[in-house]
């Protein structure tokens, strides 16, 4: 494994720590009780609690820039176990050696330590003032100890002082733009709480209802008879949405076992979009809810957003805005999201890492030019589907769709993956364009 991937790996555990930490006030077993980074990062939360708690926006921006820092850090980290590693290869070699070749790297060993370390980390005067004695063994080994100890000891005060002289500039400068972050990211975000539109694609990419108005049930395949100790559930013969606790199915009740899920119970019963039994009729022990293709409740996102010329402007700000929304949910719930940015070369990235948390940022930055590059952006994203852990997910295309229509080897593709549980949605902004039609399972225009 790279440094880099090393590098991600970590900045993903941290990025899931933190969420944690705010949701529970206490670290995963992930992360040490040593561990400097967390420490920080325990201490930056506990002393900016109104960040955390009055708006999750700022939460976001936060941990944006926190784990920004973290990643740059960490690539001085990097630097800093590579030498460590090499100092204590040369410490085994030594440790492993004969007593003759032992007493020819004594020399090199002596003057490698003085070069190091003080007398009081290793005292390799005292050493060889003991060496030549009758337990030579015993004397090489209380050195390498002491050698090794020190090499270690030399490496985390090297990280602990990178930290300490790096923090307060990090702190200054999100003191210095993180108000203006926040600002910015609020003003793209209200695009999306501003129209209707895009708050019905959030709703129904996030999952929380299906592309025909109602809760998408498809991990609800078969339920059993009699699930409801009403009367009126002795004929369950398929499932409606509504508010009647008498008949709300168990799996809604679940939701208020725990303070995390209750208020969307109260949420759903507000909306009248609980599940619940429908009135009595004739039903067989296990009845089959009318979609035919199982998909996970919470799966994927795959989103592609045109950033041709052609969508400059407001068209830009309403893609963003809505990517913002959707990378939130893929975070928050743990799924993965990936980006795809078409024109003229395609581009892609998954957000839902927190490793590449930065990444939105620098594309919330980006303007949009060039041109089209449907057919690139559709093999890219079949690519993803035809993967493990993009399997079944949601694909939401965002652009005028001025382009030709796909040919027939991706059209074909693309069924392929709608039969197995994909969906295909667009959102098209400032155009009449009818190219992907056939190929969408919905369609917004904005």
């Amino acid at each position: 494994m790279s440094d880099t991937e090393r590098i991600n790996n970590r900045i993903d555990t941290y990025s899931e720590a933190f969420d944690f930490y705010i949701e529970r006030r206490e670290m995963p077993p992930e992360i040490a009780a040593d561990d400097q980074l967390g420490a920080y990062m325990r201490q930056v939360i506990d002393e900016n609690p109104h960040l955390v708690s009055v708006d999750p926006l700022w939460a976001e921006v936060l941990k944006e820039n926190l784990m920004d820092f973290f990643q740059a850090l960490l690539q001085h980290f990097a630097i800093v176990e590579q030498q460590l590693a090499a100092e204590l290869a040369m410490i085994n070699r030594f440790r492993s050696a004969s007593i003759e070749q032992k007493r020819r790297q004594w020399s090199g060993v002596v003057g490698h330590i003085k070069q190091r370390y003080t007398k009081y980390e290793v005292n390799i005067d005292g050493y060889s003032q003991r060496f030549d004695g009758e337990n030579n063994d015993a004397v090489f080994a209380a050195l390498t100890s002491d050698w090794e100890s020190a090499c270690r000891n030399h490496a985390e005060e090297t990280r602990r002082e990178m930290l300490a002289r790096s923090k307060h500039n990090w702190a200054q400068r999100f003191r210095e733009i993180g108000d203006q972050d926040y600002i910015e990211r609020r003003k793209i975000e209200d695009i999306v709480y501003k129209s209707p539109v895009l708050s019905e694609i959030v709703d129904i990419i996030g999952r929380a209802r299906d592309a025909d108005g109602t809760v998408d049930n498809l991990m609800y395949s078969y339920l059993p008879k009699g699930l409801s100790s009403n009367d009126a559930g002795e004929g369950i013969s398929k499932i409606s949405f509504g508010n009647d606790i008498e008949r709300v199915t168990p799996s809604e009740t679940l939701l208020l076992s725990t303070p995390d899920t209750e208020q969307l119970f109260y949420q759903r019963y507000a909306l009248r979009q609980l599940q619940q039994f429908s009135a009595p009729s004739a039903a067989p022990l296990k009845t089959q809810i009318n979609n035919p293709l199982p998909r996970p409740k919470k799966g994927p996102i795959i989103v592609a957003v045109d950033t041709s010329g052609s969508m400059y402007g407001r068209p830009e700000q309403m893609a963003k805005s809505l990517l913002i929304q959707l990378v939130r949910i893929a975070r928050a719930e743990h799924r993965s999201c990936y980006l795809i940015t078409f024109s003229v070369r395609i581009r892609s990235i998954d957000l839902g890492r927190g490793a590449n948390m930065r990444a939105l940022t620098s594309f919330l930055q980006q303007r949009y030019t060039g041109g089209n590059g449907e057919e690139k952006l559709l093999i890219e994203a079949l690519r993803l589907l035809e993967s493990d852990d993009y399997g079944m997910a949601d694909v939401l295309i965002i652009s005028d769709f001025i382009f030709n229509p796909p040919d027939r080897a991706n059209t074909e593709r693309v069924r392929k993956a709608q039969s197995k549980g994909t969906r295909f949605y667009g959102l098209q902004i400032n155009s009449n364009s009818k190219a992907f039609d056939a190929l969408l399972d919905r369609k917004w225009k904005a």
